[in-house]
């Protein structure tokens, strides 16, 4: 690739073997750790009329930076927003397979809450391609999804996973963001998914949460990080117990968080908490949700909250 470049650094045959397509910000759910750069609901509940976001010069200016690529691209990976209901992405997949190039491997990161859009299933697609990597977005289990990815129906979540697992082309696996507020439901929602054999145990995957800073574990007080790494240790035992698996990474993140967890900075953890406490009594309100009705494992968190830092939900 040096030597096609001239002297200016320019390059005059430019051909993207990799696209990493985020097309717009139109989403369906509001998550907790989310916000409107990312989620059209965001937008639209923080008061926005122009809720969409576009890449581009204008919305469509994306056809025109992308489809030139698109007879050489070996990869290509959708995020979003939520790329499921997004028009764009059933447009790219519709060129994609009338140019033949459906051994193309794509690869997605979504909330698979909806696998219809306009009349149009994605498993129709899907079927037609060589290989498909689905990385499902999941930060817990029943209620506790419902509310931190607010508008996730749970039992529609399941039917799709489902309906995902018929397809023999695609590898199905899930990401589990760990923040403080869903850490204890952690190992019971890896548990689940493993024991109803929609997943495999090693395509559970997790990754901490560093922003918004007040739901990052790092802020827990000393008095909660203790009975985190009783619920820890407890899955740890867990993945052990599953010898036909090379679980070694999961668990030596796992290790790496207990050892996270005896560094806390008591008055950073307080400033961080409030800053939760305002921030979770303002969408619980607009939400008409109630925070320690579904983590009631927290409530703890609320006496120190309320006693503390004298702050009234």
């Amino acid at each position: 690739m040096i030597n096609s470049t001239e002297k200016d650094g320019s390059l005059q045959n430019h051909k993207l073997f990799y696209l990493d397509i985020r097309l717009n910000n139109l989403c369906n759910l509001s998550c907790r750790t989310c916000s409107e750069i990312s989620s059209s609901v965001w937008a639209i509940e923080n008061g926005r009329e122009d809720f969409l976001f576009y890449p581009g010069k204008h919305n469509g200016d994306y056809y025109n930076q992308i489809i030139e690529h698109i007879d050489n691209v070996k990869s290509i990976y959708f995020a979003g927003g939520e790329p499921l209901i997004q028009k764009e992405h059933y447009e790219l997949l519709e060129e994609l397979i009338s140019r033949n190039r459906t051994e193309c491997p794509l690869r997605y990161n979504t909330n698979l809450t909806k696998l219809v859009y306009n009349k149009k299933n994605v498993l129709d697609y899907w079927s037609k391609f060589k290989k498909i990597w689905v990385m499902v977005s999941v930060d817990g289990n029943h209620s506790n999804l419902e509310y931190w990815r607010n508008g996730t129906n749970y039992g529609i979540f399941l039917k799709n996973l489902k309906e995902v697992k018929k397809l023999n082309n695609i590898f199905l696996g899930i990401n589990y963001t760990l923040s403080w507020p869903n850490s204890f439901n952690f190992f019971k929602t890896h548990k689940e998914l493993v024991e109803n054999k929609l997943i495999d145990v090693s395509n559970f995957n997790h990754h901490f949460l560093s922003y918004p800073t007040y739901y990052s574990i790092d802020i827990l007080p000393n008095f909660k990080k203790q009975k985190l790494k009783f619920e820890l240790e407890n899955y740890i035992d867990w993945l052990s117990s599953f010898k036909e698996y090379d679980l070694s990474n999961k668990i030596s993140n796992i290790l790496f968080l207990l050892e996270k967890l005896d560094n806390i900075n008591e008055d950073q953890s307080d400033i961080e908490l409030y800053k939760f406490a305002c921030e979770t009594k303002h969408l619980d309100t607009i939400r008409k949700q109630n925070f320690w009705e579904i983590y009631p494992e927290h409530l703890d968190i609320k006496e120190y909250i309320e006693t503390k830092l004298k702050f009234k939900f």
